[in-house]
């Protein structure tokens, strides 16, 4: 079972790459969501984590930035929570 899940991790991390790359590629967009990253696939880049706070900042929902930056729910709420405490403090 664990053989099988480290092929599957590698596979999902390989079509995560080429799907970062065809977002690089797209003609016209006005923010690449793959420059959000350290890697293809990979946690959020120091550009991301700014962008994400900016959209914290404009009240933006967390179903929209999850659109608009290619990155799943579950990571903008776990985001948000991070940028509420360092608003706290």
């Amino acid at each position: 079972m664990k053989n099988d899940l480290v092929a599957l991790h590698g596979t999902l991390t390989r079509a995560m790459a080429i799907v970062d790359e065809l977002l690089r590629a797209q003609p016209g967009d006005s923010k690449d969501t793959a420059a959000y990253r350290q890697f293809p696939g990979g946690p959020l880049s120091p550009a991301g984590v700014a962008e994400i706070d900016r959209r914290f900042d404009a009240g933006q929902p967390d179903s929209e930035i999850a659109l608009a930056m290619s990155i799943s729910l579950g990571g903008v709420s776990r985001r948000r929570g991070l940028w509420r405490r360092s608003k706290a403090k």
